[in-house]
């Protein structure tokens, strides 16, 4: 799914266009309360042509992105 989706976004999608796809299910698992069961706990993005990696900690579709220079 996952793949899939990465492949089908054009050769210029944004950070937000990437996140997106990484937001939603079944890639994105949410938190149910449950510490037993599975989760997402981030999504990460990285950008080795500029040499940063994003990361949105949790549920990517509530969190912030926070950049990283490498």
């Amino acid at each position: 799914m996952a793949e899939s989706g990465l492949r089908a976004l054009p050769a210029d999608a944004d950070l937000d266009e990437h996140f997106a796809v990484l937001s939603q299910p079944p890639i994105c698992i949410a938190d149910d309360g449950d510490i037993r069961r599975e989760r997402t706990v981030a999504a990460v993005v990285l950008d080795a042509k500029n040499g940063a990696l994003h990361l949105r900690p949790g549920d990517p579709r509530l969190s912030r992105t926070r950049s990283f220079t490498l």
